[in-house]
Formats: structure tokens, C-alpha cells, sequence
């Protein structure tokens, strides 16, 4: 393994749909999918993944194709949203990821937001820094430089190919990528995966990707990223950084309100790359988040083994879900569902609102932080009711 200036992680690969991807698997526990944006790779998420890991989760980041270790094809047209969205969907089904949280940035949101709402039985909770959800105003300086106005792009792929002027003017000083000093060392890892132009066809491509009106091929696709999100009762935290000067806290704000089940956190004195600026920080929010609000459940608070969950109560936990199936309840926001068994799966009524597992916790009153609820509290506390959810799989059934 090569060693980097902070990078301490193996380095993994992985053959997706013939596309040799680099990817950051460390720590044990529920997993948390991160993904980079333009022009970084996983290499921003150093900062948070050792904190995360220390507490419990299992982080994985990839390097989209085009960026970090991945491979770089040198064709701009490979390059499309939908297929970053297949290459990352493909991953997150090599390693048979389960239950996952997704973290996503500028381009690395509508990639691992896309995952998520094509697969929400698979996710029980987001994190969203620094992207857009929708059709989104683009800074002018930045549309005129950088946008495909003049029939095939080729002005921009010059621009971004050529004369590397998109990562010129990210990662040069604190102008526009960062707010805090960064270390040269760290910012030489940053330019690393790009040294000829050859291997900048995925950076020139991604500006001729942003939809700015409802004519551009991914007008839709990205829509309905925010449709979604408007109905789907997942826990959400956004966190936006103040001296972004493409997303700002305002439009991080209104999604926080937006969903149905949000929160919002401001990373102050941080740049477009709040991950670099404010790793840490971020990173012990979500801790808090996904332990306290979200009921991701960190490695350390499950038992062992089946065995010593069912001693502590589990089985009981379970039959008690069973004996209530078919009963209406209702989640914090006020979505009401009901349940059957099947099996080992647990089918709410809610198609077009899926449960994730904290929320059935939750409605059910499986938690004794919440009260006595539907079925009296838990037998075990709530880190026996996660071995039991985790065991099992909580589907979507038919609308209501």
C-alpha cells in the first residue's frame, strides 16, 4: 500500500460492470456509504471516517469512476449520472451492505441520493452536505466557464482538461474549496489522481451534467430525488457550511424543513468542502444523530450473539410485535401504518412511505427513552430490539 499524508486505509478495489473501482472499507457495524463529489475523491472523508469507526460503524467510501484510484476512462460520453448511480449501486451489492446510511456531497449527493430512493428498503437514514436535490441556479462565473453552451462542451472540456482550471480554482488558497488552511500535503493528495489531461474527462464532464432548467436530461432524474424526499419519513440530518459560495445554508435549511423527518446542523468557518474543513465536527454530529435520533445502533451496543440477545429478551420483544401485527400505529410525523408478519419480514401497509426500522421501533414504543408505547416498553432496552430488527427486514406492502 502506497502511503498517503493522512491516509492510513487500506486500499480495496473492486470490478464493477467492468469499471476497477477504489473503495475505503474500515470498522465494523452498520454501514455508512459516503460519497465524494467534483473533483475530490475518498480521500475528503478521511477526517470523519476514524471517529465514526470509533464509534461503532463501518465506513465505506468509494472513488467514483473518473476520480481518486478508480479507473479514469478517457471518453467524456462514459460519463453520465445514471451510470455513477449504477457503479455505486453495483458496489454497495458486491459487499452486500446492509441497512445503510448514505452521506453524499456536492455530486456525491444525487448519486447516493438516487441509490437511496431506488432502494429504501435498504437504507434507514441520510446525510446531506453541501449538493442539490433539484434543478438548482448555478453561480454565473461558473456557468459561463464551465457549462456546455457551445454545442458539445468542447470550450469547457478545454477549460477543465487543458488547462485544469476547475481544480486550479478549487483547490489554490481558500477561495473557493476551503475556508481553513489546509496543509500542502493534504492538497497534494487532492491533485494526485489528475495529472495529465487524459484523466480529467470525468471532471469536464460533470458541469455538462448540472440541470439548471427543465430541458436538460437529468432535469427529472434529479427531481425526483426531492419529490421522494418530500413523503418519505426517514431520518435525515442536513449539514450546509457557511461560506459555501455554490450551496448555500439557506438551501440547506429549506431541505431540513422539507422532509418529513429533518434536522438541520451549520458548519461554520467551513468552505465547499466542509468535510476537509470540519471533519470532525461532522462526524460527532452524526454520531449523535444516528445513535440518538435516527436509532442506527453502533456495533458496540448489540450483543454478541443471538444467543445472549434472545436471554436478554429478544424472543419476548418478538412475540409481542406478532401478537399486535394488524393494529394501526402511527410514526413522530403522524404517517400511520400497519403491519403483518411474514416470515422473517415485518410488511407495513405504507408503499408510498416507507418505515424505516427506527421509526416501527419507535411507533411501537420498543424504546423505554420513549415511553411505554403500544407494546409497554422493551424487554432488553433498545439495543436487544436491534438485534431483533436487524435479524429481520421491515418491507414496504401495499398503499393505504
Amino acid at each position: 500500500m502506497t502511503e498517503r499524508f493522512e491516509f492510513p486505509f487500506k486500499e480495496n478495489y473492486a470490478e464493477i460492470d467492468g469499471v476497477r473501482m477504489h473503495y475505503v472499507d474500515e470498522g465494523t457495524g452498520p454501514p455508512i456509504v459516503m460519497v465524494h463529489g467534483q473533483p475530490t475523491w475518498s480521500y475528503l472523508y478521511r477526517k470523519m471516517i476514524p471517529p465514526l469507526v470509533a464509534a461503532g460503524y463501518r465506513c465505506v467510501a468509494p472513488d467514483l469512476m473518473g476520480f481518486g484510484l478508480s479507473d479514469k476512462p478517457t471518453d467524456e460520453a462514459v460519463y453520465t449520472l445514471r451510470r455513477h448511480v449504477e457503479l455505486v449501486t453495483g458496489l454497495v451489492e458486491h459487499l452486500e451492505l446492509k441497512g445503510i446510511t448514505t452521506v453524499g456531497q456536492d455530486w456525491g449527493g444525487p448519486i447516493v441520493l438516487r441509490y437511496a430512493i431506488d432502494h429504501q428498503d435498504n437504507v434507514q437514514a441520510l446525510v446531506i452536505l453541501n449538493t442539490l436535490v433539484r434543478i438548482t441556479a448555478i453561480p454565473a462565473f461558473f456557468k459561463v466557464l464551465f457549462k456546455a453552451v457551445l454545442g458539445s462542451g468542447g470550450f469547457s472540456s478545454f477549460l477543465s482538461k487543458r488547462l485544469d482550471l476547475f481544480r486550479l480554482m478549487m483547490f489554490s488558497g481558500r477561495k473557493l474549496g476551503f475556508s481553513r488552511p489546509v496543509d500542502k500535503r493534504a492538497i497534494a493528495q487532492y491533485k494526485l489522481p489528475h495529472p495529465t489531461p487524459d484523466t480529467r474527462s470525468g471532471i469536464a464532464a460533470f458541469p455538462k451534467m448540472i440541470p439548471t432548467d427543465e430541458s436538460h436530461p437529468n432535469a427529472r432524474y434529479i427531481s425526483e430525488i426531492e419529490e421522494t424526499l418530500r413523503r418519505w419519513d426517514i431520518p435525515v440530518l442536513v449539514m450546509f457550511s457557511d461560506k459555501d459560495r455554490v450551496f448555500s445554508l439557506q438551501e440547506g435549511r429549506r431541505i431540513a424543513a422539507m422532509v418529513p423527518n429533518g434536522r438541520f446542523h451549520a458548519v461554520n468557518n467551513a468552505g465547499h468542502f466542509l468535510q476537509e474543513d470540519a471533519g470532525e465536527e461532522i462526524a460527532e454530529r452524526m454520531v449523535r444523530f444516528l445513535a440518538e435520533e435516527a436509532g442506527v445502533a453502533a456495533a458496540q451496543d448489540l450483543p454478541r450473539s443471538r444467543s445472549a440477545a434472545d436471554e436478554a429478551g429478544v424472543g419476548e420483544v418478538w412475540e409481542r410485535i406478532v401478537q399486535h401485527a394488524g393494529q394501526t400505529f402511527s410514526t413522530k410525523r403522524g404517517v400511520e401504518f400497519t403491519y403483518t408478519v411474514s416470515g422473517a419480514s415485518l410488511v407495513t401497509s405504507r408503499a408510498d412511505s416507507p418505515i424505516s426500522q427506527g421509526q416501527f421501533a419507535r411507533a411501537l414504543g420498543l424504546w423505554p427513552a420513549d415511553g411505554p408505547g403500544a407494546l409497554g416498553g422493551s424487554v432488553g432496552g433498545r439495543t436487544y430490539v436491534w438485534a431483533l430488527l436487524d435479524d429481520r427486514r421491515i418491507l414496504g406492502g401495499a398503499a393505504e
